[in-house]
């Protein structure tokens, strides 16, 4: 009896718990299913506001309802569209409508054209399906009785209609949309090219896609290729499968609602996809990590050999890393709080503002060697290597480490691996962060510090360890004076280990060579904010570098005369400009100018997306000698916001930032090596048996041959010393390495074809201007008569009618953005939220061009915000404009200068430039120098009897050609018409 009870009540409660589950499962499906339809009424209501918003062009409400419900703006719209036979978006309703402004948010958000409207047709049949639809159901709606509902209805429809009939409207009458305001293109691989754009927002007429079309000719008479391509998100298109070692000419044409607009031919025309290592044998990274993989297989092979095991049986096994219940209480006994004297391995293990510490509030510290105070250069460098991988250990450890007790190295270094050993075991972690580059000693403690960021979600299974704000464990007082000094300096190197691992953003890069030697190192100048390069400058977005353009920089040694192409201009501008931005910002000596260099026997890319040109001093200054204290030598390097680090240091920082696995890879290779020959020697040395003694001679001789392969690939791989002993070498020809800086900042000579066909476009131009003579000598009176308080809004109504045969340039961006994202611009960008905008210093630019008073040029950079990608800026078209003397100074008036301005460059900049070359002229000539006050005197534009006063705002360049082709007078402000003594000639 008592057995059927309890099979009734197992029985029972079995039959409790099924029913608990089906009304648990069935209550989750309902709750569920109630979440979707909210979803869906939700999606729905929010569907209906943003039809509503395109509908009346409110792009604000469209807006806030994209980012509050983030719904697919991609997605069929219901309501009144949602019965037609072809499916709208609300795209489509905007373009319908040709609502431009909210057109172009739903393109922003990912919204692009469908196959059912990609044709004017097809817009029409769909606008015309829909009219015919709703006019019908608006008839049969007035036949139906009504009510409150029903008029609702009628009125709702009857609004649809009337849009219904915009749209036809609209798409009977559409203008094509405008060209493009600039263009450029340049190859960015081997099969590459990338077409950049700028237009002015909004056009008449919304842009859907874009249409692009490449030839071999500059005629365009035959047509290589095409694509069509949606509108992209950012003003920049890819085009893909060129062949290399070809040249195209590239146009691009937008397209809308109703056709397309002009083709533009992009900048600089044509084009050449090579490559500057194009018929050269370079070993790249690939080849590289290739080259470490075939080694790891042949040690690896090595390893599972008969010889190998029975000569190092336990490197196999292995120390056996103990577990359970007794390493949670055991863990305390590792780590170490009364520090007096010795080595110490520390860890400063972080998450987001939080530090990893004992219970004793420190971080944990584990000891090394209390009888020792020093650890030699090639140990700390050993531990360095051994950072980047800690899960080597097990395989390191030796079960009897008192066997090497009377080797020196060996035995120490066996006491970091044990430390290291405990430290995980006391964390519970393997990887315990990398080691600082430097040590931190105070008195006669030696601290070796590791350094990692964990992400917050990671837990310790351990009870003597709890995260601690960073800022608390600042103002704790430490145990011992070492600690606590210890303590003080961890959030410097936290900074140090946060800013090693910032790299470069995609773009090609100028950077700067100095080293430092003291009696036992050579270091490397790099900036504080980024050590793990040296410091630069962005030249530009492309990192890719044609043979065309290297060809270019290369020829500038040669004695011959070569002419420029369009992009060898292009890329001469814009590295000049890029190593007067540098320069400046190192503070460079002008006098020490003529000396530095353009290195050009090898170009340094860390990575695929990352190519560095170097700039070397004289051979003498590369590496300075010790002539004072480090100290002093720091002090000078802060000024400059540079600090300077071990020359191994660096590789490894530089390694670790651009080639994490090939570093990875070289340091367990060389860790393994390095120590299993130490044994062997030391095995070798102390055998009696000849036998023995010849068993590990042969593996001491294998393994050197690993090393000395293992050695060949990271030299070949270590840049920076092979560039600094080649800059350092005085005997080497300068022409075969570098290019002087004073030769590569001159003017480029002018090829006479372009000369002859700029001269035809002035020639064209003159002839546009005779017949619109009569206009411009009205437009003249009323400019003569122009003073400083007129405002310049109806100067550039008349500019925008006047043809420029110069309309191909680039217009510059100032939109300021953060350089928190990443260093693109400079190394000084990386710490401002915004980069304030500053100009080239003219005397660092008269220095290196190396002008004289009559041959003077004024270049202006005022866009140095890392905003990019940026289309290419105007400040490589330059105008030469002859200014006169025109008041009394230490030259004669009527004294003429040559001067070549940017696009930006402002009358004021030309008269404080003036003011300036006249006093250091004055001062070179023994004389007396005046600076003569410059709110006292203007730039005047003079022609024939006619002359304008520009205010210090106006920008040269956007001034009439007219203008331009006369001469320019600086003079006092009070002396009107002082120029038809001096400034008087006829037009040329």
């Amino acid at each position: 009896m008592s057995y059927f009870v309890k099979i009734f009540v197992v029985a029972g409660i079995s039959v409790q718990r099924q029913s608990s589950v089906e009304f648990s499962e069935r209550r989750r499906a309902e709750d569920a299913q109630k979440l979707q339809k909210k979803a869906i009424k939700t999606n729905m209501i929010s569907m209906f506001g943003a039809i509503i918003a395109c509908e009346q062009n409110d792009v604000e409400a469209l807006k806030v309802v994209i980012d509050k419900n983030q719904f697919d703006v991609t997605s069929a719209v219901n309501g009144n569209y949602e019965a037609y036979p072809t499916k709208w978006s609300l795209l489509d309703i905007a373009i319908n409508l040709n609502n431009v402004k909210c057109a172009l948010l739903l393109q922003e958000r990912g919204a692009i054209e469908s196959f059912q409207f990609n044709t004017l047709e097809k817009r029409k049949k769909a606008v015309a399906e829909a009219l015919e639809m709703s006019r019908t159901k608006f008839s049969e709606l007035k036949k139906a009785p009504h009510s409150r509902d029903h008029d609702k209805r009628m009125s709702s429809l009857q609004i649809h209609l009337s849009l219904l009939k915009q749209m036809e409207d609209f798409l009977e009458k559409t203008v094509k949309p405008k060209m493009l305001q600039s263009v450029s293109v340049e190859a960015i691989s081997h099969s590459r090219a990338l077409i950049q754009f700028n237009y002015k927002e909004p056009q008449p007429s919304i842009v859907l896609k874009f249409k692009i079309q490449w030839s071999d000719t500059e005629d365009f008479k035959t047509v290589i290729g095409e694509i069509m391509e949606p509108r992209p998100l950012e003003n920049r298109i890819i085009i893909h499968n060129l062949e290399h070692g070809k040249h195209y000419f590239f146009t691009i044409s937008c397209v809308g609602v109703n056709g397309e607009s002009k083709p533009m031919v992009c900048w600089p025309g044509r084009i050449e996809i090579t490559s500057f290592d194009d018929g050269e044998k370079r070993e790249t990274w690939s080849d590289r990590q290739e080259s470490m993989n075939k080694l790891m297989e042949d040690v690896d092979k090595h390893r599972q050999s008969l010889v190998w095991q029975r000569v190092f049986p336990m490197e196999i096994n292995g120390k056996k890393r103990k577990n359970g219940f007794r390493e949670l209480f055991s863990a305390s006994t590792k780590l170490s709080k009364h520090v007096h004297h010795g080595v110490y391995l520390a860890a400063l293990i972080y998450t987001e503002g939080k530090v990893l510490v004992t219970v004793d509030d420190c971080v944990p510290i584990v000891p090394v060697d209390e009888n020792v105070t020093q650890v030699s250069k090639d140990d700390h460098h050993w531990l360095i290597k051994m950072s980047m991988c800690w899960d080597q250990i097990n395989g390191l450890m030796d079960v009897n480490p008192s066997a090497y007790s009377n080797n020196v190295s060996l035995s120490f270094r066996n006491k970091l691996i044990n430390a290291a050993f405990s430290m995980q075991e006391a964390l519970g972690i393997r990887n315990i962060g990398h080691i600082h580059y430097m040590p931190l000693i105070y008195d006669n403690c030696f601290f070796l510090l590791t350094v990692r960021f964990i992400e917050p979600t990671v837990t310790f299974q351990t009870i003597t360890l709890r995260w601690m704000p960073f800022n608390k464990l600042l103002r704790k007082k430490m145990p011992t004076p070492a600690v606590d000094n210890m303590t003080k300096q961890l959030l410097n190197i936290l900074n140090f280990y946060e800013a090693s691992q910032i790299q470069l953003q995609r773009g090609l890069y100028v950077g700067y060579l100095k080293l430092h030697s003291s009696l036992n190192s050579i270091r490397v100048v790099v900036p504080d904010v980024l050590p793990s390069m040296l410091p630069f400058t962005r030249v530009r977005d492309n990192p890719h570098l044609t043979r065309e353009e290297w060809e270019w920089i290369k020829s500038i040694d040669l004695n011959e005369t070569f002419y420029a192409t369009k992009a060898q201009e292009r890329i001469h501008s814009d590295i000049a400009h890029a190593i007067h931005r540098l320069l400046n910002e190192l503070d460079i000596d002008p006098d020490l100018v003529p000396g530095t260099r353009l290195y050009h026997a090898e170009i340094v890319q860390p990575d695929d997306n990352t190519t560095v040109l170097l700039i070397l001093p004289r051979a003498d200054d590369v590496c300075s000698a010790p002539t004072g204290s480090t100290k002093t030598t720091e002090y000078i390097e802060s000024k400059r916001q540079c600090n300077s680090v071990p020359m191994p240091v660096f590789d490894m920082i530089h390694f670790l930032t651009y080639q994490t696995n090939f570093l990875t890879s070289y340091c367990k290779l060389s860790i393994f090596l390095e120590h299993f020959m130490m044994i062997s020697q030391f095995e070798q040395r102390k055998c009696l048996l000849e036998n023995d003694s010849k068993v590990y001679k042969n593996q001491t001789e294998i393994l050197m041959e690993f090393q000395k392969r293992l050695e060949e690939i990271w030299q070949n791989a270590r840049w920076i010393s092979r560039v600094a002993s080649e800059a350092r070498d005085k005997h080497v020809k300068v022409s075969k390495n570098a290019i002087p800086l004073t030769r590569f900042m001159t003017a480029l000579p002018r090829n006479p074809e372009e000369v002859r066909k700029e001269e035809n476009e002035r020639e064209s131009f003159r002839r546009v201007q005779q017949r619109r003579r009569m206009r411009l000598e009205l437009l003249g009176d009323r400019l003569a008569s122009r003073d400083e308080s007129d405002t310049d809004e109806e100067y550039e109504f008349v500019m925008s009618n006047d043809p420029n045969p110069r309309t191909n340039g680039f217009l510059k961006s100032e939109q300021p953005r953060s350089a928190l994202n990443s260093p693109q611009q400079s190394y000084r960008d990386i710490d401002s939220v915004y980069r304030r905008r500053r100009k080239v210093s003219t005397d660092l630019a008269l220095a290196l061009s190396n002008t004289s008073l009559n041959n003077l040029g004024v270049v202006e950079e005022k866009n140095l915000t890392p905003d990019r990608p940026q289309i290419k800026e105007d400040k490589i078209f330059l105008e030469t404009i002859n200014v006169m003397v025109g008041f009394d100074c230490q030259v004669a008036k009527g004294t003429k200068i040559a001067l070549s301005v940017a696009q930006s460059t402002e009358a004021g900049e030309v008269v404080n430039f003036v003011i300036e070359q006249i006093a250091k002229s004055a001062a070179g000539n023994d004389q007396e120098i005046t600076l003569a006050d410059g709110n006292e005197l203007c730039l005047v534009a003079a022609i024939g009897q006619r002359e304008r006063r520009l205010k210090n705002e106006t920008v040269i360049q956007r001034l009439d050609r007219t203008w331009l082709k006369g001469n320019f007078l600086i003079r006092k402000k009070d002396g009107f018409m002082n120029g038809e003594d001096i400034a008087n000639e006829s037009l040329v």
